[in-house]
């Protein structure tokens, strides 16, 4: 296979808005229309070690606005800030 550095770079946006998309498609499954707000604010994320906590977080928030509050205190990284840095599988 030949890898390519634009099909890589690519494969990643897609990654990226695909990730956002859940995000925001878990809110609106919890919260309904009140989190139609929130994608705006998801968009500027992409880091994938970011979206996942984002996830995860947006799937036992008790509220947007306790999402929102998150958004805020943790702001968008690179997309690369943490390429090499792979975490240890959990035990």
């Amino acid at each position: 296979m030949i890898e390519s550095p634009v099909m890589k770079e690519f494969a990643e946006k897609i990654g990226q808005e695909i990730r956002v998309a859940v995000i925001v498609e878990a809110l609106k499954a919890r919260f309904g229309k009140a989190a139609n707000q929130v994608e705006a604010q998801v968009r500027p994320f992409v880091n994938e070690e970011q979206l996942v906590r984002l996830h995860r977080f947006a799937v036992v928030c008790p509220s947007v606005e306790a999402f929102q509050d998150r958004l805020q205190s943790e702001p968008p990284r690179p997309a690369d800030a943490a390429k090499g840095k792979r975490r240890k599988p959990k035990s």
